[in-house]
């Protein structure tokens, strides 16, 4: 038996190519909001949230978190890095991402009204998924009398003012958000 001796490749060391990104899955991102049109029916619930039509509105500043968060995005600075990933930006359904300290004044301006301004467009997305099951998933969905499970979960936060945070049995100082679950859909209701 001969050994056949294997070519060594040659590692080498560079400047990271701008083509590509870590972020791909966000294209699935772009591709929802297309297909049911997050953005413009978030958009499209209530009343604005801004007095001027500038800039993100308050559909694109939700989805644009929730991209961040989708990407590994812990804090509001994430959308600052995010913001120089180019190859990203392209894949992205906003590739407009704000600035951080954008998002934290608009968020100054969530309130009740805007809160049931974004449920309200929820459950509209939640109909329009729901009609694009297949017939049998949806007859069968529709015929049995749902589930809806509370599983809350820690949000850890820091520093000792956070309005409404508490600590957890682990000592983390936490926010402890309640989603909705539609057990037989596995769907985050609410």
């Amino acid at each position: 038996m001969t050994r056949v001796a294997k070519k060594k490749r040659k590692v080498v060391l560079g400047a990271p190519d701008g083509r590509i990104t870590p972020r791909a899955g966000l294209h699935l991102v772009s591709k929802l909001d297309k297909l049911i049109g997050i953005t413009a029916t978030i958009d499209d619930a209530g009343p604005p949230f801004k007095q001027r039509s500038r800039g993100l509105m308050l559909g694109g500043v939700m989805v644009s978190l929730a991209e961040t968060m989708l990407a590994g995005g812990d804090f509001l600075c994430d959308l600052d890095h995010q913001r120089d990933d180019t190859a990203g930006l392209r894949l992205r359904a906003v590739p407009d991402v704000p600035a951080s300290t954008t998002v934290i004044g608009l968020g100054k301006r969530f309130d009740e009204q805007t809160r049931a301004h974004i449920e309200r467009a929820n459950a509209k997305l939640i109909k329009a998924v729901f009609t694009l099951l297949p017939e049998k998933r949806r007859v069968d969905l529709a015929a049995q009398r749902p589930t809806i499970d509370l599983d809350p979960t820690d949000t850890e936060v820091y520093g000792r003012m956070k309005e409404g945070s508490d600590f957890n049995y682990q000592g983390q100082r936490v926010y402890r958000p309640h989603p909705a679950v539609w057990a037989e859909a596995g769907w985050v209701l609410a």
